[in-house]
């Protein structure tokens, strides 16, 4: 169990986190596209954030320790892979983001209906909380396996 100053320099950490991930998002999108009027990627920027930080307060309440874990590396985590993932991970977003900030300073991608993007929004935003839920309440989830039959979403 953590004490309560573990758990607010915990949730400081985090929070600073997802603020950062969000301002890096926003501006590789802004600086990238050229474009200040792109609002669906302003909307995708809040939602990416918004969730975040909404999993982050129901992790905080209901699992603190799991919060913390995900935080860091484990123990045992070869030399290798502790540079390796984050580089990656950092890389593959941000290469994601100038991808589509590339297309639509070019103008490459074809006009999509204000109803598409709504749902494609729901969906990343309800993929992200399922994901923390998931994490959050592992003994509740559970999934069928050919191998063994209570296989608990990780």
């Amino acid at each position: 169990m953590l004490t309560a100053d573990q758990r607010r320099r915990t949730a400081l950490a985090a929070f600073t986190r997802y603020l950062i991930l969000g301002l890096i998002l926003f501006s590789v999108l802004r600086f990238v596209s050229g474009r200040s009027d792109w609002y669906r990627a302003w909307v995708y920027c809040a939602i990416t954030t918004g969730t975040q930080m909404g999993c982050g307060l129901l992790l905080l309440k209901r699992n603190p320790e799991l919060l913390l874990e995900r935080s860091k590396m484990r123990e045992g985590t070869k030399s290798w892979d502790r540079w390796l993932v984050p580089l990656l991970g950092a890389v593959g977003a941000i290469a994601m983001w100038c991808m589509a900030a590339f297309d639509v300073r070019a103008t490459w991608p074809p006009r999509v209906p204000v109803w598409a993007s709504a749902a494609a929004f729901l969906i990343c935003a309800a993929s992200m909380m399922f994901h923390a839920l998931g994490h959050a309440h592992q003994p509740l989830l559970r999934l069928p396996c050919a191998f063994n039959r209570n296989t608990a979403i990780t």
